[in-house]
């Protein structure tokens, strides 16, 4: 076996690992998501951005897992995880707009 293979292989067991430690994640995330949404200031929009960003994770990581053992749910997970990741950027760049506006 090869480096690239045996390297996939490593990294493989550890996000499945990860995972596996992981089964509340999104449950946990989307309660700190729901806290920040409904405290509404502009504070609350890199916590919101890290929680959206944390759930596209784990969606990205499953739906590589799932892709390399050939189940279609993969492609669905790693679509959420690039939405999630998409929301995640929006947050980010309006907190940063509103820090720099702010400051000028």
């Amino acid at each position: 076996m090869g480096y690239c293979e045996n390297r996939i292989r490593v990294l493989t067991k550890h996000h499945r690992t990860w995972l596996q430690k992981q089964s509340d994640l999104e449950a946990k995330e989307l309660l700190y998501l729901d806290e920040d949404l409904k405290d509404g200031s502009l504070r609350a929009f890199p916590n919101i951005s890290t929680s959206l960003s944390m759930i596209a994770d784990a969606y990205g990581i499953r739906g590589i897992i799932e892709s390399m053992g050939q189940l279609d749910s993969g492609t669905r997970d790693i679509s959420l995880a690039l939405s999630y990741h998409y929301w995640s950027l929006k947050f980010e760049a309006a907190g940063l707009v509103q820090r720099f506006s702010a400051k000028s």
